[in-house]
C-alpha cells in the first residue's frame, strides 16, 4: 500500500508521494525575491541549468479545496554549475501557489531554460502535508525540491519556502472542537516515521482522515484530471453495478494508528470507553449505507482483537514495523467479510455449492518473519527496525485447490478488487482472499494491482465483462479515502479491443518487424502481450494500426515490461522510452529503467483518448532503447483499447 518516497502514482493529474492531505494556512508568501545576481551564484550544493520538458497546468487557486499547492516538472540537464546530478533527465518540484496566490511558475513553458538550486526530495520534510500536481508520468527519474530558481527572462532570484517551515493545520475552529484530544495529537505528529510504545512504529499517511466529513469536496471544486473523490467514485461504481444487477460490498481497512492510537501518541486510550479515533470513517460508512451501498468497516473487529498472545509473546493485529495487517489480521478480515456476505441476501444467494476442492483445506498456525518496510525511513540506522514475526494461519493445499478449481466453471463469478492488502501472505497460502475462498468454498478472481484505488477498476473494466460478474468485494485502505485527486470514475462495459489478439495483430503494420504476440516464455511474461524480442540499442521499434476509430470514452490501458539487461561496464542502467502516438502526435511518453537479471514492470498505464472522439486516425505504439545494454525484450502487456476499434 505505501508508496516509495521516490515514486509517484501517475495519471493525467495525480498526487505524488503522499498526496492531498492537510494543507497550511500560512500567512507568509510562497517565495521571496532577491536582487539580481548571477545564476551561478545561487545558494545550495547542487545548482543546475536545465530546460523544462513538461509541467502540469496550474488550476485557478480559487477553485481548489486548499490554499497551497506544489507542482512538479520534468527537466533536461543542460549544464551543472555546482555539485553533481546523475542522469540527463530529472524532476523538480516548486510551489505552484501559496495562500491562493500564484508564484510565477505558471509563466514557465516547455522549452524554457532556468537555473535551479536543488535538494534531493528524500531530504525535504513536510512534503506529505500539501497537494502536489504531477503530470510527468515518470516513475524513474531522480526527484528534487527547488530551493531557488531563476529564469533567463527574469533577473530576480526566487526563493522557495521550505515545506517543513509551514506545518499549520487547516482545520476550522468548529472542526477542532469536534475532534478529541488524542486525534489532535495524531494530527500534530510529524509526517516522519514515528517510534511509538511497545516496539510499534507508525507512519501518518494522511492527517485528513481525522476531519469529521473528510469525504466532502467544497462546492465548485474542479480537478484537472477529472477526479471525483472517494464518495463520487464509490457511488459511480455502485450505480454502474446496480444497472447490471451486481451486488457490491465495500471493505474498509483501518490504519495501525487507528487501532493503537495510545501507542502512537503516548496518551491514555481505552477501546472500551474512548471513541474510535477514525470516527470520520464511521461517518462515511453511515453515509454510504444511506445510499444503499453495503459496507464493512473492519475497525471494530480489529479493536476487539488488537493482540494475540502466544506464551510470553504478544502479537499486534497490524504489523508493528510496516503499514499492513498482520497474518492473523488477514484471517480476521476474511471471517468478518464472510459473516457480512452471509447477512447480505443479494450476495449470499449467488454463492455456489460446496462440492469443490476447498472443502478439504487444512489450517496450520505458524510464525512468519516479515521484513521491516519502515526501515527505509532510517537509511543511516539499518538495524533501527529489525524484521518481526507475525502469526499466520497457513491453508495447506490451498494452492492446489486454486489450480484445480475452474473459475470459469460458472457463467458468473465473484471478484475481489483492492490493493496490496489482498496480496499480503499469498505466497504463504495465508492471504485475506485465500481465507475467504476457503470460508466460501469457492474460488474468487482477485484483482490487486499496486495503488489499486483506480487501477483495480481499470483492470476490471478491461478484463471482465459485467455479465461475467456475480458480485464484487472492494477492499479500500482508509488512508486513501481523503485523497480526492486519486479517485476517478471508470466506465464498465465499454467496448474493448485486445490489440494483442491475433485478428487485431494481423491488421497492424509491424514497423521494424520483430513483434510477436502471446508468448508466455519470456521471463514469466503472461500471454496476451505485444512483445519485441531483442531490440537494438538506439533502435526505435513501432507497431501501427493505420485506421483506428475513437469513441466518446476511448482510452488505452496496458502494462509495460522491459526484460533484464546485462550489466554494462559503466554500471548505468539502460532507459527504454515507450510512446503512444496518434496521427504522428505523441500523446503520452514514459521512460523505464531496465534492471540487471530481472524484468522491470509498470502496471496499468492509462492514456485518455477522449479528445479524438468521433475521429479516425493512425494509432502507433513505439519503443526506443536508450543505452548500450540491450534488454532481452520489451513488451506491452495486456494492451486494451476501450471504446475504439480498428477498421
Amino acid at each position: 500500500m505505501m508508496l516509495p518516497l521516490s515514486a509517484s502514482p501517475k495519471t493525467w493529474l495525480l498526487i505524488a508521494l503522499f498526496p492531498l492531505t492537510l494543507l497550511s494556512c500560512s500567512e507568509h508568501n510562497s517565495s521571496t525575491t532577491g536582487k539580481q545576481e548571477e545564476a551561478a551564484g545561487l545558494p545550495g550544493k547542487t545548482v543546475v541549468y536545465a530546460r523544462l520538458e513538461s509541467i502540469a497546468d496550474i488550476p485557478d487557486p480559487a477553485l481548489t479545496p486548499y490554499p497551497d499547492c506544489l507542482v512538479t516538472g520534468k527537466f533536461r540537464k543542460l549544464d551543472i554549475q555546482r555539485g553533481k546530478l546523475e542522469g540527463e533527465v530529472f524532476l523538480a518540484t516548486f510551489w505552484a501557489f501559496r495562500n491562493r496566490e500564484k508564484t510565477g511558475v505558471d509563466n514557465l513553458s516547455p522549452g524554457d531554460a532556468i537555473t535551479m538550486s536543488l535538494r534531493p526530495m528524500e531530504k525535504v520534510k513536510g512534503m506529505q502535508s500539501y497537494m502536489r500536481l504531477d503530470e510527468t508520468d515518470d516513475f524513474i527519474s531522480p526527484s528534487y525540491f527547488t530551493d531557488y530558481w531563476q529564469s533567463t527572462s527574469q533577473g530576480k532570484v526566487t526563493r522557495q519556502v521550505d515545506p517543513k517551515e509551514e506545518q499549520a493545520v487547516s482545520f476550522t475552529t468548529e472542526e477542532t472542537h469536534s475532534i478529541p484530544n488524542i486525534n489532535q495529537a495524531l494530527i500534530r505528529q510529524s509526517d516522519e516515521c514515528i517510534s511509538g510504545k511497545d516496539g510499534m512504529f507508525f507512519f501518518q499517511f494522511s492527517r485528513e482522515i481525522y476531519r469529521p466529513k473528510f469525504w466532502q469536496i467544497p462546492p465548485g471544486t474542479r480537478f484537472a484530471n477529472g477526479s471525483v473523490g472517494a464518495l463520487g467514485a464509490i457511488e459511480h461504481f455502485h450505480d454502474q453495478l446496480q444497472n447490471h444487477n451486481i451486488p457490491l460490498l465495500i471493505v474498509i481497512t483501518p490504519r495501525s494508528s487507528s487501532i493503537f492510537p495510545g501507542l502512537a501518541t503516548g496518551m491514555p486510550f481505552s477501546p472500551a470507553t474512548d471513541k474510535d479515533v477514525n470516527f470520520p470513517v464511521t461517518n462515511l460508512v453511515k453515509h454510504l449505507n444511506s445510499r444503499g451501498i453495503h459496507t464493512l468497516n473492519l475497525t471494530p473487529a480489529f479493536m476487539e482483537n488488537r493482540w494475540e498472545k502466544r506464551g510470553s509473546e504478544k502479537f499486534p493485529v497490524t504489523l508493528p514495523h510496516e503499514d499492513h495487517w498482520s497474518g492473523f489480521g488477514a484471517k480476521i478480515a476474511a471471517m468478518e467479510t464472510f459473516r457480512k456476505i452471509k447477512s447480505i441476501g443479494a450476495i449470499n444467494s449467488r454463492l455456489q455449492g460446496s462440492d469443490d476442492p476447498f472443502s478439504e483445506i487444512v489450517q496450520t498456525e505458524e510464525l512468519l518473519q516479515v521484513g521491516a518496510a519502515f526501515a527505509r525511513f532510517f537509511p543511516d540506522e539499518p538495524d533501527r527496525i529489525p524484521p518481526r514475526k507475525t502469526i499466520i494461519h497457513r491453508l495447506k493445499g490451498i494452492s492446489e485447490a486454486e489450480k484445480s478449481y475452474d473459475i470459469n466453471r460458472y457463467a458468473k463469478r465473484g471478484i475481489m478488487i483492492g490493493d496490496s492488502y489482498l496480496r499480503m501472505y499469498a505466497k504463504n497460502q495465508a492471504s485475506y482472499p485465500q481465507h475467504l475462498k476457503n470460508l466460501l468454498r469457492q474460488d474468487l478472481q482477485v484483482i490487486a494491482p499496486s495503488g489499486g484505488i483506480t487501477s483495480s477498476r481499470q483492470v476490471l473494466a478491461r478484463t471482465v465483462k459485467p455479465e461475467e460478474i456475480s458480485f464484487i468485494i472492494w477492499e479500500l485502505a482508509e488512508d486513501f479515502l481523503p485523497l480526492h485527486q486519486l479517485w476517478r470514475e471508470v466506465p464498465l462495459g465499454a467496448p474493448r479491443t485486445m490489440i494483442s489478439a491475433r485478428e487485431q495483430f494481423n491488421l497492424a503494420d509491424n514497423n521494424g518487424n520483430g513483434w510477436i504476440i502471446n508468448s508466455g516464455t519470456l521471463s514469466g511474461t503472461r500471454q496476451s502481450s505485444l512483445i519485441h524480442e531483442a531490440p537494438q540499442a538506439g533502435e526505435a521499434v513501432a507497431i501501427t494500426w493505420k485506421t483506428c476509430s475513437f469513441g466518446k470514452e476511448s482510452s488505452f490501458i496496458t502494462s509495460l515490461i522491459t526484460g533484464p539487461t546485462p550489466l554494462p561496464e559503466n554500471k548505468q542502467r539502460t532507459t527504454v522510452t515507450f510512446q503512444v502516438i496518434v496521427n504522428d502526435t505523441i500523446i503520452a511518453s514514459k521512460n523505464m529503467k531496465t534492471k540487471h537479471q530481472s524484468p522491470s514492470i509498470i502496471e496499468n498505464w492509462q492514456i485518455p483518448l477522449e479528445k479524438f472522439r468521433g475521429k479516425t486516425g493512425a494509432f502507433t505504439l513505439s519503443c526506443q532503447v536508450n543505452g548500450k545494454a540491450k534488454p532481452q525484450f520489451i513488451s506491452f502487456r495486456n494492451p486494451v483499447l476501450l471504446d475504439a476499434n480498428f477498421k
